[in-house]
């Protein structure tokens, strides 16, 4: 007997939280010359080095050939000396996870190095803001992003580090400036995702959402070819603020607070209704049927609605006795 089969259906698998956060390398550097550095520092070092010794040798020739080797020998520890001042001049040496820049003052170019020991040129000047961190930096966002309903708020966390590749580009900016940045970017982009549906199918995107973020603001991963190493692309915003994006989430979505206070009062009036069904021994149907022909008066549905608040917490019951009776019940509200 044949039978028809049925092509399964397949769920998209959502990516999951994506995170990106990269150890920096000199080699990510790549208008440095290096080679020009090298020579300079090998050129210098030599004449650092012969320099006094040769002068000392042929100053102290004049006096006696004895005292020009008294000379040399004096020559040599001045040179050793000078030498080892002038390395530290021309070494810029970098912890992990750091970064430095200096400034070529002919050109007004920043000259970039990366985590380790690295040569540069005697002429680079150097200061105390030249320093940059390469850890990740957290930063929170909260955005109000329009629906078809009413505004949401997104609730979320962007952790970044520098881009030591494109360094020159972060240095002219700061984190507030990256922040305000991210926010007028991480608005358009999350507007066009959810603008055209209401908060209540936006509440139910996150993950969804979080997977298009990572791909906005992350790039996407290239892989290995026969002619090159695996890489990613790098973002709009990755490349205008020379920065990486190591995560990107949406942790929450809720509604403004007057929505809220709205809803809230809703779902209170509901509940109150109920008890008050409850209390009159009636289901909520026909609790609402008495009261809408008027079988249940205003003055028994008032009475029993401020039972009903009281036991809600919205009133409370205040009991006068008189010779041992409760003769007066007053209601006030919280």
């Amino acid at each position: 007997m044949s039978g028809t089969t049925t092509a399964p259906t397949t769920t998209p698998l959502r990516k999951g939280l994506r995170i990106d956060i990269a150890q920096p390398q000199d080699s990510d550097i790549i208008d440095r010359d290096r080679a020009l550095r090298w020579l300079v520092f090998g050129t210098t070092m030599i004449l650092a080095f012969l320099t006094p010794p040769l002068l000392l040798y042929y100053w102290f020739s004049h006096i006696g050939p004895s005292v020009a080797w008294f000379g040399a020998f004096v020559g040599i520890v001045v040179g050793a000396t000078v030498s080892v001042f002038t390395s530290w001049r021309l070494v810029v040496s970098n912890e992990e996870w750091m970064a430095y820049a200096t400034l070529n003052p002919f050109t007004g170019k920043r000259v970039l190095y990366g985590p380790g020991m690295h040569i540069s040129l005697p002429w680079e000047e150097r200061n105390a803001s030249g320093e940059i961190s390469l850890k990740a930096i957290s930063v929170p966002f909260t955005v109000a992003v329009p629906t078809k309903t009413s505004n949401i708020i997104s609730k979320g966390l962007l952790d970044y580090q520098v881009d030591l590749g494109n360094l020159g580009s972060y240095i002219g900016v700061d984190e507030s400036t990256i922040q305000r940045g991210f926010l007028a970017y991480v608005s358009s982009f999350l507007t066009s995702q959810i603008s055209n549906g209401t908060m209540e199918e936006a509440r139910g995107r996150v993950d969804e959402i979080n997977d298009a973020l990572a791909d906005e603001f992350m790039g996407v991963a290239i892989p290995a070819t026969s002619v090159g190493a695996s890489s990613s692309s790098v973002t709009e915003f990755e490349r205008k603020f020379g920065i990486r994006v190591v995560s990107i989430f949406i942790s929450q979505m809720e509604l403004p607070p007057e929505v809220q206070r709205a809803r809230d009062g809703q779902d209170e009036a509901v509940r109150i209704s109920m008890i008050c069904a409850d209390l009159m021994g009636l289901t909520k149907a026909q609790f609402d049927a008495k009261v809408f022909d008027g079988s249940i008066t205003p003055t028994d549905f008032a009475d029993v609605q401020r039972r009903a608040m009281v036991i809600t917490g919205n009133a409370t019951a205040h009991y006068d006795r008189i010779d041992g009776n409760a003769s007066a019940i007053v209601m006030r509200p919280t």
